[in-house]
């Protein structure tokens, strides 16, 4: 995967340009809906401004071809992508409850959502929870960038341990249960808090 390190600015320049493409080739009438859930809604929302971790435009909804197409004529970089899913390996019982709000932007043809902090969490803890399940051992980290995403949208809520996350995000309690991992390099059964293995709180 590539780590695209856009600045906020660019990417919103880049998606004024894209706008103004689709406007020229499809008119006012076309509409394409870009729900942000990556680097680029951790920034909308002022977090991963400076990080070197992966700043682009993720969606979660697949865009049509010749979306993508004119985008990657803009800029190859890979800037503006729909392969999310995958990466978070996400069931369609969260897919379902992510929440979303329209940005402030202005554009002709793009519809541009933005995932709502408590939904990129969410996003975050399933794909540590799940990486880890997956092939728990002394060495298995999940996506680098989950676990720092994860604190700093904990510390933006001054959320510090496992009460004031419950009582904050009701909605992921289960998050914080030990859960049973089978860990190839011991005999013994281990049981793993996600929260304490990654010292997600601070």
């Amino acid at each position: 995967m590539k780590n695209i390190l856009k600045t906020y600015d660019q990417l919103v320049e880049l998606l004024h340009l894209l706008d103004a493409r689709l406007l020229e080739g499809y008119g006012s009438q076309f509409e394409v809906v870009i729900q942000a859930v990556g680097g680029f809604a951790l920034m909308y929302h002022n977090l991963r401004v400076d990080s070197k971790l992966s700043r682009d435009v993720d969606s979660i909804k697949e865009l049509p071809a010749k979306v993508y197409r004119l985008a990657q004529e803009i800029d190859g970089s890979g800037w503006l992508n729909d392969d999310v899913s995958a990466d978070y390996g996400i069931p369609k019982e969260l897919f379902d409850n992510l929440v979303f709000v329209d940005s402030t932007f202005k554009f002709k043809c793009i519809r541009l959502q933005v995932a709502v902090l408590e939904s990129i969490m969410a996003m975050k803890l399933h794909a540590i929870d799940n990486m880890t399940r997956r092939g728990y051992n002394r060495h298995t980290n999940p996506r680098t960038q989950d676990p720092k995403d994860v604190k700093d949208i904990l510390h933006l809520y001054n959320v510090k341990n496992e009460q004031d996350f419950v009582r904050e995000f009701p909605g992921l309690d289960c998050y914080v249960e030990k859960v049973y991992i089978a860990d190839d390099e011991a005999n013994t059964p281990v049981y793993v808090n996600i929260f304490e293995k990654y010292e997600l709180f601070e």
